[in-house]
């Protein structure tokens, strides 16, 4: 696959942009920042639903509608193809995830008994995600976009983001069946650290059993 990079600068905020070029295409890596103003198609691929979430917040479709209003857009990097959004990474970092999702919002979506005991199960999972220095919450590349190195590219550009930012590693979770994203992730030089089953509410989950996966930035 031939690729040519340089260096660029976007139109807003002077935000740092890797520009690479695939079969005569280009692809332009952009950080997020929390003023960005979205395009609605942006907001409905980055509103994504959470497997490990159905169990009591419902379908995707649910997840997606009520997520769409609490985007965090600083926890986004993204890949553009002539100005359309194909592919993105969203993280945790310093305990904050890509949605900015409070009590509030969940009673206002839900009401107040069924929107408080969401929201309590919903803080459980994020303080899982949160423990980690930084962890990478999605990693999505459009089907029509995939195969082009995109998916790499996007967290060599990452790694730079989080380099300047003095961190130290990037966490990850991968279910045991999902043996090729875990290929994915070790040849990117991601290593698994731990493993682990998940207890009573596993059967609600893809899979029961979790790789934890961490690479060092350097």
């Amino acid at each position: 696959m031939r690729m040519s990079h340089r260096e660029d600068y976007s139109e807003c905020g002077n935000t740092p942009v890797k520009a690479i070029e695939v079969h005569g295409r280009a692809y332009h890596f952009s950080l997020f920042n929390s003023d960005y103003k979205p395009v609605p198609d942006e907001i409905e691929q980055v509103s994504v639903g959470k497997a490990t979430l159905r169990f009591f917040m419902g379908s995707d479709e649910i997840q997606k509608k009520f997520f769409a209003k609490v985007i965090r857009w600083d926890r986004f990097v993204g890949v553009r193809c002539a100005d359309k959004l194909v592919g993105y990474a969203a993280i945790y970092r310093d305990g904050v995830g890509p949605y900015d999702a409070g009590l509030k919002d969940f009673i206002a979506e839900f009401g107040m008994l069924s929107g408080s005991f969401k929201f309590g199960l919903y803080r459980l999972f994020e303080m899982r995600y949160s423990r980690s220095e930084c962890y990478l919450f999605k990693l999505y590349v459009s089907e029509e976009y995939r195969g082009k190195g995109l998916g790499e590219s996007l967290i060599d550009f990452l790694f730079g983001e989080l380099k300047l930012r003095g961190l130290g590693s990037l966490d990850l979770e991968v279910y045991q069946k999902n043996e090729k994203a875990i290929r994915f992730y070790e040849r990117l030089g991601f290593v698994t650290y731990k493993i682990f089953s998940i207890p009573l509410v596993g059967r609600f989950f893809p899979d029961s059993v979790v790789f934890k996966m961490r690479k060092d930035i350097k």
